[in-house]
């Protein structure tokens, strides 16, 4: 398969928010001091909130903040997590300042999920307790995929349980206590309680983990297939009623794909989706495909997700993302293995802009859009030894290679009495991040 189908495993930020908590559950700043640029780090994890400012992980697994560029790195790991010990790690990151990370410690079970916050920038961090997860799924087969808030109260935890056979059975959790107390809204038995519908995971995840999106306390959405919406926090969900293709192409048996929804706003959001044929999808999970989609299209909506209007895509299988309602940008695959063609929009998807068609990497990049011109592509999977991130302050037309680098290092960190659970550890950090500030891969 070609890269359009690598995007699955990719790490994402999500939205989350963090209140200040008693100076005893904390642990103390690290001590830093200055040290050389070493050699350049290979993150699995990043977003970006300005040009000087966002948060990381890298493969060593240490939690980076940003201090002064994409490519200057502190680690801020939180105390209670030592290097290589967890099964599951996600990081949600609200601003420079706020910050949540979830964890499974090695040996404690896929049932257990431990939360800690920041609201200084890694300065110190809050023991928050755990997720019930075990409580409802057992633990045994359970998948941590997202964690996300809306404010410094809402919030949602996502996860799925693989009983064999290509089945998932979806768990969502809902705080509105910024994390301190969980409730399970969405149980295995909710079916079409309230006149919803089953709520639909995703076996394979093609386009990430961060399949949902809350714009208020009660309005969601989700993408993995359809396009789903709830109105009660999570509990229920009803399937989006979205218009055809504009220029539909004629094929044997078509079969649609939507995309995960994202918004740059609460009002204005997108979704791309791909049409295949059905020979070209493998059903069920129906979300492992043979073969690139035969067309894809935009939707977009200026309320919220109450309408949404298509619009044709200058090519099948791109990847779109917004910076605002108006600019956005077209990374879709070229002729030739690990190339790309980049193109851009003005008037909101309307029309595109061909940019640039030598770009130093391919379409499986994931693009940031930080300012007007100012922007990064990174490339999660790409091969040892090779440029990883890319910075563009002309607006996409030329592309420089950045070496993410550490400037500061931790020569130890006091625990001011944190009480963080015994055996947890940093590890893999999971597939639960793919958001940034400026608008969201889709």
């Amino acid at each position: 398969m070609g890269s359009w189908a690598r995007r699955g495993v990719l790490l994402a930020f999500l939205l989350a928010v963090v209140a200040m908590g008693l100076w005893q559950n904390r642990s103390a700043p690290p001590e830093l001091q200055t040290a050389p640029l070493v050699d350049p780090l290979r993150l699995q994890g990043l977003a970006m909130f300005s040009p000087s400012e966002g948060w990381a992980v890298d493969a060593d697994h240490r939690i980076l903040r940003a201090e002064g560029g994409p490519d200057r790195w502190v680690p801020v790991t939180p105390s209670g997590i030592a290097t290589g010990g967890t099964e599951w790690v996600g990081l949600a990151g609200l601003d420079p300042q706020r910050a949540w990370v979830a964890f499974t410690p090695a040996g404690a079970g896929q049932g257990t999920v431990h939360l800690v916050a920041t609201a200084d920038g890694g300065q110190t961090w809050e023991d928050r307790g755990s997720i019930p997860v075990g409580e409802a799924t057992g633990g045994e087969g359970f998948r941590p995929l997202q964690i996300t808030f809306l404010d410094d109260q809402h919030g949602w935890f996502y996860g799925q349980v693989y009983p064999g056979m290509h089945g998932v059975v979806p768990f969502l959790w809902a705080t509105d206590d910024g994390g301190r107390s969980w409730e399970l809204v969405l149980p295995a038995q909710a079916g079409d309680a309230g006149g919803g519908i089953p709520f639909r995971g995703a076996y394979s995840t093609p386009y990430g983990p961060e399949l949902l999106v809350f714009l208020t306390p009660a309005q969601g959405w989700i993408g993995t297939g359809s396009l789903l919406q709830t109105r009660d926090g999570g509990s229920t969900w009803h399937e989006a009623a979205i218009p055809g293709p504009p220029d539909a192409p004629a094929l044997a048996q078509p079969f649609r794909y939507v995309r995960p929804p994202r918004f740059t706003d609460e009002g204005h959001g997108w979704v791309v989706v791909d049409l295949y044929e059905e020979e070209d999808v493998a059903c069920p999970p129906c979300d492992q495909f043979l073969a690139p989609p035969k067309a894809s299209y935009l939707l977009v909506t200026q309320d919220g997700g109450e309408g949404w209007q298509a619009l044709p895509l200058p090519a099948p299988g791109a990847l779109v993302v917004f910076r605002d309602a108006r600019h956005g940008w077209l990374l879709a695959p070229a002729q030739g293995e690990g190339s790309a063609v980049l193109s851009r929009t003005s008037d909101g998807g309307r029309s595109w802009e061909r940019l640039a068609d030598d770009l130093p990497f391919g379409d499986e990049a994931r693009l940031m859009w930080l300012e007007a011109g100012d922007g990064l592509a990174w490339v999660p999977q790409a091969a040892e030894g090779a440029p990883a991130l890319f910075q563009t302050r002309d607006g996409g037309r030329t592309w420089e290679p950045l070496e993410p680098r550490l400037t500061l290092v931790e020569t130890g960190r006091k625990d001011a009495g944190a009480r963080f659970p015994t055996g947890a550890g940093q590890g893999r950090m999971a597939a639960s991040m793919g958001l940034h500030p400026s608008g969201r891969d889709g």
